[in-house]
């Protein structure tokens, strides 16, 4: 069985669509989580800063020990919010500056890593910067006040950067994992999911397949009865307009079977390498006629030598429904104009029209199939609204892309990428 490039198209937005929620997501949920937590190491290092500053000179005491009658625990709270044991654990720097903007000292007791030479250093940078708080390297920075100078006071907040570090990795690798799981599952799941409407489609398919095949014998009978009528009793504008309407009505019946097989993608195409410029050229020379007779002038720019490896014959096609199309719509005695070129290694088709009257709400819906616009797209056209779909479904079938849009000049621009 032929694989459906349509209902292949379907399933993988179905799990495209999935993963970029599901991806969305777990990326809400774990840059929320991590923000937190990092805001948390900020807040914590600041807290522990203002305590610091706060409590610089102080020195603290110890809690009475627990009455003979043991009314006490032992326990002093914390008046703060924090711990008094954050002054002797805590790993920090002090630099004061006088007024000069010159060190007038440096405190480095209260911590191992860094020497006088080097905190003077990082604190002078720190000083000259614009940031009151921040972040230079492992620690995080304050300018205070403290003694009476202006000073710097840089805490070690290694462990908590590496804790905010370690989790962040984490969080990220286990919804990597819960990504490609839900992936595994989405893609086992789709053909299930979607199996309902590609039976439907299958369906629809067959349905029209046979139908057209079922309505073309009668056709053909009524088409050969026409003519011995003709012989019998001679013409006449009865049998004149029968015979239009059978010729449109096996016209449509061919076309909705041939749009049918163009929805099965490449696997009913020939897909060979030849010159889209020679073809172009032909096609637009078997319409110039066409175009004189309608008073439109059609104006052709085919950049020479571009070659497109693809089916030619639905190309033929694509290229006389977009002519088509622009001759019967076209609105007054405005120019049709087709260009073709190559940009990034792919060949643009462009067929515009003027289209007064046609809004943009229109163009968005002139590939569904058997779609007219009321006052231009009508069956005194002699077309059945199905033109651009078939352009569409063979565009499709050659992964490329086609769009319309009505531009500021109420001109039809259709313009397809290969």
């Amino acid at each position: 069985m032929k694989k459906n490039n349509a209902i292949s198209r379907l399933r993988f937005k179905l799990i495209a669509v999935s993963m970029a929620v599901t991806l969305l997501i777990l990326g809400l949920i774990v840059g929320g989580i991590n923000y937190i937590n990092f805001k948390k190491v900020i807040d914590n290092a600041d807290t522990t800063i203002d305590y610091l500053a706060n409590n610089y000179n102080t020195e603290e005491t110890r809690p009475e020990p627990p009455d003979e009658e043991g009314g006490g625990d032992g326990f002093r709270p914390f008046d703060d919010g924090i711990s008094p044991e954050v002054k002797f654990e805590s790993r920090y720097f002090v630099v004061s500056f006088d007024s000069e903007g010159n060190v007038a000292s440096s405190d480095t007791k209260h911590i191992f890593a860094i020497s006088d030479e080097d905190s003077i250093k990082i604190a002078k940078q720190i000083y000259e910067g614009s940031s009151d708080r921040g972040f230079y390297r492992n620690y995080r920075y304050a300018k205070i006040s403290l003694n009476g100078y202006n000073a710097v006071m840089c805490l070690d907040v290694y462990n908590g950067l590496s804790s905010a570090n370690y989790f962040l990795i984490v969080s990220l690798s286990a919804s990597f994992i819960g990504w490609i799981t839900v992936f595994i599952i989405v893609l086992a799941f789709s053909k299930r999911i979607i199996a309902p409407v590609s039976k439907s489609y299958e369906r629809q398919k067959r349905f029209i397949s046979d139908a057209g095949h079922e309505i073309k014998t009668p056709l053909a009978i009524i088409e050969a009865d026409i003519g011995v009528m003709e012989i019998n009793d001679g013409e006449n504008e009865w049998l004149d307009d029968i015979k239009v309407q059978v010729r449109r009505l096996a016209k449509l019946t061919n076309d909705l079977i041939h749009l049918s097989k163009l929805d099965e993608g490449k696997d009913s195409l020939k897909f060979i390498d030849f010159s889209v410029s020679d073809l172009a050229k032909e096609t637009v020379t078997s319409f110039s006629g066409l175009a004189t007779i309608n008073n439109k002038k059609l104006e052709a720019n085919i950049k020479p030598n571009l070659t497109l490896k693809g089916d030619a014959e639905s190309i033929r096609e694509l290229l006389t429904i977009l002519l088509d199309n622009a001759i019967k719509y076209s609105t007054g005695d405005g120019n049709i104009v087709l260009e073709i070129n190559k940009k990034n290694g792919h060949i643009t088709i462009d067929a515009v029209n003027s289209a007064k009257g046609l809004s943009k709400e229109n163009a968005e819906h002139l590939f569904d199939r058997f779609y007219r616009v009321d006052n231009s797209r009508n069956s005194e056209t002699g077309g059945h609204g199905i033109g651009l779909s078939m352009a569409k479904a063979i565009v499709n079938a050659h992964n490329g892309k086609i769009t319309a849009e009505v531009t500021e000049n109420e001109e039809l621009r259709i313009k397809v990428v290969i």
